[in-house]
């Protein structure tokens, strides 16, 4: 859950550019996403593993349904028979 955008200007010597994406309160932790924000849960984890020899334990990362994203979760497409359905099957922890 990140606070933070950075870039990389190659123009300018590779110059990094940190952004506040949210206000920082004294003291807060800068945070920023080491994968793709649009990721599920089980890629971002599987990626930070496999790249940064890590398991992130954030909020959405410990929430199923990713806080309320539903990232991860299936829709349901209904029944053989043609009922429809819009559900959702979430991940287990």
């Amino acid at each position: 859950m990140p606070n933070c955008h950075f870039t990389f200007d190659k123009k300018n010597g590779f110059k990094l550019t940190v952004r506040a994406a949210k206000d920082i309160h004294k003291g807060e932790h800068i945070a920023t996403c080491y994968s793709n924000i649009t990721w599920g849960t089980q890629q971002r984890q599987q990626q930070l593993q496999e790249m940064k020899y890590f398991r992130c334990s954030c909020k959405r990362c410990e929430d199923p349904i990713e806080l309320g994203t539903h990232f991860s979760s299936l829709k349901c497409l209904g029944m053989d028979d043609g009922e429809k359905c819009d559900g959702l099957q979430d991940p287990s922890k």
